[in-house]
C-alpha cells in the first residue's frame, strides 16, 4: 500500500481543467504512478541536465526557463500497485495524449510500465492488455469505482481544486528572484523573476542558473539567497 499516482500541472496554464471524473485548476501535462520519491525526480532530472529529449521533459525545462516549477501533486496515495496502474491508466486515457492529439498529456505510453521483475496474474496481464487498447475490463471498473468512492470528499485528491488567493499564491512561490554578480561576486542588481532579467539585460543566463554554465554577458546569476561563489 505504498504506491501512489502523481500529476505534473503546468503553473503558466491556469483555468478549470475538467475531464470527465477529472478536474485541475493549472492544466495537467504528466501523469505517473511511484512510490517514495519517483514523483520528483523527472524535475530533478531536468534541473542536472541528465534527461533525455522527451516531451514531458522539455515541457519541465520550458517551465524553468520561465522562472517557475511544475506543480507536482500526490493525487492518490497508498494504492496497491495494481490499483495505482488502473488508476494512472484512467487518467490518462480520460485526460488525453498530446502525441495522440486528443488530450494535453507528454506521457508516451498508456501507463503500467516498469514492472520489474513482478510476477502479474492472468487476470492483470489481461487488464494491461486491454487499457493499452483503450478498453476496460469488468474487474477494472470495479477496482476504479472503489479509487473514486474513497476518493470522496477528500480535496486533495479531487483534483485540487484552489481558490483565486491559493491560485496567486502557488504561482508566486514558483517565482524565484535572481541576483546579478560581477566576477568576484559582489552584488548587482536584482530581479524579480528569469523573464524579467531577460528583458532587462537582453540576457540568457538560463543554463547558469540551471548549473551548466559560470556566466553569462560577462555577470554571474544566482537565485535569491542561494550565493554561489565557486
Amino acid at each position: 500500500m505504498d504506491f501512489y499516482v502523481y500529476v505534473y500541472l503546468d503553473p503558466r496554464r491556469i483555468g478549470k481543467f475538467t475531464y470527465l471524473d477529472y478536474s485541475f485548476d493549472f492544466e495537467p501535462f504528466y501523469i505517473g504512478k511511484g512510490r517514495k520519491w519517483r514523483h520528483r525526480s523527472h524535475l530533478l532530472e531536468v534541473k542536472r541536465g541528465k534527461y533525455s529529449n522527451l516531451p514531458k521533459n522539455n515541457v519541465i525545462k520550458n517551465i524553468l526557463d520561465a522562472g517557475l516549477e511544475p506543480i507536482i501533486l500526490k493525487y492518490r496515495e497508498n494504492l496497491e500497485e495494481k490499483d495505482a496502474f488502473l488508476l494512472e491508466s484512467d487518467m490518462i486515457e480520460k485526460i488525453g495524449r498530446s502525441d495522440l492529439s486528443n488530450g494535453p498529456l507528454r506521457n508516451l505510453s498508456n501507463g503500467g510500465e516498469g514492472n520489474g521483475n513482478r510476477k502479474l496474474t492472468e487476470e492483470h496481464r489481461k487488464n494491461i492488455s486491454v487499457s493499452k487498447k483503450g478498453k476496460c475490463t469488468d474487474n477494472m471498473r470495479i477496482h476504479l469505482k472503489k479509487i473514486h468512492s474513497s476518493m470522496k470528499g477528500n480535496k486533495r485528491t479531487l483534483g485540487m481544486k484552489f481558490s483565486k488567493e491559493s491560485i496567486e499564491k502557488i504561482i508566486s512561490s514558483h517565482i524565484k528572484p535572481i541576483v546579478k554578480l560581477d566576477l568576484d561576486g559582489n552584488y548587482i542588481e536584482e530581479f524579480s523573476s528569469i523573464k524579467e532579467a531577460m528583458e532587462k539585460t537582453g540576457i540568457s543566463m538560463k543554463k547558469v542558473l540551471r548549473g551548466t554554465g559560470k556566466t553569462a554577458g560577462g555577470f554571474r546569476w544566482v537565485y535569491k539567497n542561494i550565493r554561489n561563489n565557486d
